[in-house]
């Protein structure tokens, strides 16, 4: 990555992330603000209690312990620095951090500018630089820095470095270690407003810090606000497939029945139709029985049929008849018959003087005898 791509990306750094990162952070604090006050109050100030360092302070052969935030402090206990008889482990245990308050006669500061790429090693930086800025080698002091502001058109990058020898620092840290109290954070106080500087000297071998009990609570909310994601997820797809599975049930057993249902139709049309071939053959015999009835009403006693042929709605009638042409008028009165015409020519037969006749008629049928 060539200096050029260095310089554009850290602009956009400037520009872009560190202010969403800042804006993230407010956001959190303000989550975590929001989430302590509706909490139960014991519970909110077990988490309080738990989120407070331990502080140790040196005035003259006294050794103070305080306890509280970087708002409000009270004073524990007061011991004497020369005497390790009394062990204070249990006050250690009982807060997240113990913080070490160096004396501001004992810690330096100075103000430097460096140019802005040296941020993303700025402890090797001000490591290798730091015979040049103080009167002593990175071996021989504990330092922190804190930043204070960039600038991205000067490409400068503006600080704070704090620093104290070691070999007071680690005296201090004996002092307190003899005590049960080992420092997990050397910091110290300003000299006006005497606040907390935020820094820490300490090297990062020596910094044990516990885990926050509000980290302990976000991490349980987080693994609680994933469960229940997982289960906002899960959970509509589960029920949709148990109404998948209910609903097919319930489709294999309307099937079913629909299935018997149309098996009972076909039953039922078959019986249908047995029984309306059963009557088309009754009726047909009745109507047969009432063609023939019909015909010996209406015909003479001249005349005589020898053959009867019904072919669905029509009628063949061959016999003889002394008038012929008069057996025509007497059929077409039928109420039954009509359309009555001869098929063949009529004949004289020699021996009776009888006419032979062959003719035909529509019948129309009536249900009743």
């Amino acid at each position: 990555m060539n200096v050029e791509t260095k310089r554009t990306l850290r602009k956009w750094r400037l520009a872009y992330i560190d202010p969403l990162q800042r804006s993230v952070h407010r956001a959190w604090s303000w989550w975590i603000g929001e989430l302590m006050a509706l909490m139960p109050q014991g519970f909110r100030e077990a988490i309080e209690r738990r989120n407070r360092r331990l502080l140790i302070e040196f005035m003259g052969s006294e050794l103070i312990i305080l306890e509280g935030s970087a708002d409000k402090v009270q004073v524990l206990t007061r011991v004497s620095a020369e005497s390790a008889s009394e062990s204070l482990a249990d006050l250690s245990r009982r807060a997240r951090d113990t913080a070490l308050i160096v004396p501001s006669d004992k810690i330096l500061s100075k103000a430097l500018t460096l140019p802005l790429a040296a941020e993303e090693n700025l402890r090797e930086v001000l490591s290798f630089e730091m015979d040049r800025h103080t009167p002593f080698s990175a071996e021989q002091v504990y330092y922190d820095f804190s930043i204070t502001g960039r600038s991205a058109e000067r490409q400068e990058l503006s600080l704070v470095l704090f620093y104290a020898p070691r070999k007071i620092v680690d005296g201090l840290v004996e002092v307190a270690s003899s005590h049960g109290i080992p420092p997990t954070a050397a910091t110290s106080r300003e000299a006006v407003t005497q606040q907390f500087t935020n820094v820490n000297l300490l090297p990062a071998t020596m910094r044990t810090v516990r885990p926050k009990a509000v980290n302990r609570l976000n991490l349980a909310l987080s693994c609680l606000a994933v469960l229940l994601l997982v289960t906002a997820l899960v959970l509509p797809v589960a029920q949709k497939q148990y109404l998948i599975v209910t609903l097919a049930s319930q489709l294999e057993e309307q099937e079913a029945a629909a299935g018997e249902a149309i098996r009972l139709q076909r039953e039922v049309e078959k019986l249908a139709q047995g029984s309306e071939l059963l009557m088309q053959k009754k009726q047909s015999n009745l109507l047969v029985l009432q063609v023939m009835d019909e015909m010996s009403r209406i015909v003479p006693d001249d005349t005589w049929i020898d053959r009867l042929d019904i072919n669905g709605d029509e009628i063949l009638l061959q016999g003889q008849s002394s008038s012929s042409a008069a057996l025509i008028a007497l059929i077409e009165s039928s109420p039954v018959l009509h359309n009555v015409r001869f098929r063949a020519p009529v004949t004289q037969v020699a021996q009776t003087g009888s006419e032979r006749f062959q003719l035909s008629a529509n019948v129309v049928w009536t249900r009743e005898l």
